[in-house]
């Protein structure tokens, strides 16, 4: 951005200015050093002042970012507090793919998985029921306007059942 804005001043003053010297010359306004004195220090107040420009540019520009990443951090903390601090198992799971995107700590536990591990399964691993019934209850939750909620009935990692209440709900992000 910064050599866009610099670089057709750098052909278009030097130049500029030369053409000016050259007729204030020609027509005795000033002498050839006095022009070529000219010539130089306006080139060195024009350059100076670009770059100052293009400095408090890209200070805004920085500043700016700054703020947006403050605000993105702040957002991602507040996140994981929610995620890492609910009482309730949480999770996201990606509707095309079945992969779990996220899983906070207190479904983990319930389902018996390390943190983290929860991660590289998929729904199929915790809803225990067969693969075609989560498909059609995922389709019915992506066409429901509202959450649905009832008693579940998942599966731990050592395959034991687990009845739980769910509430689930569809959310979208990142496009998806």
């Amino acid at each position: 951005a910064v050599a866009r804005r610099l670089l057709p001043a750098a052909f278009i003053l030097p130049i500029g200015l030369g053409y000016l010297r050259l007729l204030g010359e020609r027509r005795g306004w000033f002498s050839g050093e006095f022009g070529l004195t000219l010539f130089v220090l306006a080139l060195i107040v024009l350059f100076n002042g670009l770059v100052w420009w293009n400095a408090q540019i890209q200070r805004r520009s920085d500043q700016r970012r700054k703020l947006v990443e403050d605000a993105l951090r702040l957002s991602e903390e507040r996140h994981r507090a929610v995620m890492e601090q609910a009482a309730e198992g949480i999770y996201l799971v990606d509707l095309q793919t079945k992969q779990i995107i996220e899983a906070n700590d207190a479904l983990e536990r319930l389902l018996g998985y390390e943190p983290g591990e929860a991660k590289r399964c998929k729904v199929y691993d915790f809803v225990h029921d067969t693969p075609d019934h989560v498909d059609a209850r995922l389709l019915v939750l992506a066409e429901a306007p509202i959450p649905l909620y009832g008693e579940r009935l998942y599966r731990r990692k050592d395959g034991s059942p687990v009845h739980v209440e769910s509430s689930a709900s569809v959310i979208s992000f990142a496009g998806r």
